[in-house]
């Protein structure tokens, strides 16, 4: 877990689970993975508005070759970041 932020499981085959916090109502969220290499663009598994609180969001990540993806997670002005593994 990092800066509130839970990624699992990883390394992942098919489902990848985010848990993250927000903390205002009305936040702009983007979560969205690229390859560590740079082979592939920017695939953006979410982009919208949350509201204050906890959420958890699931991601099928079937399509995504295997190897290292760099997980951002933007929250309004907050960035985060997460090595995760697609086998």
């Amino acid at each position: 877990q990092k800066d509130n932020v839970l990624v699992y499981p990883n390394p992942v085959h098919a489902e990848l689970g985010v848990k993250y916090q927000v903390d205002a109502d009305d936040s702009a969220v983007e979560i969205s993975v690229r390859s560590i290499y740079g082979f592939q663009p920017k695939v953006n598994l979410f982009v919208g508005q949350q509201n204050q609180g906890q959420h958890y969001d699931s991601f099928n990540v079937q399509n995504l070759k295997p190897g290292l993806y760099v997980l951002t997670l933007k929250v309004g002005d907050r960035i985060t970041t997460q090595t995760i593994q697609v086998e």
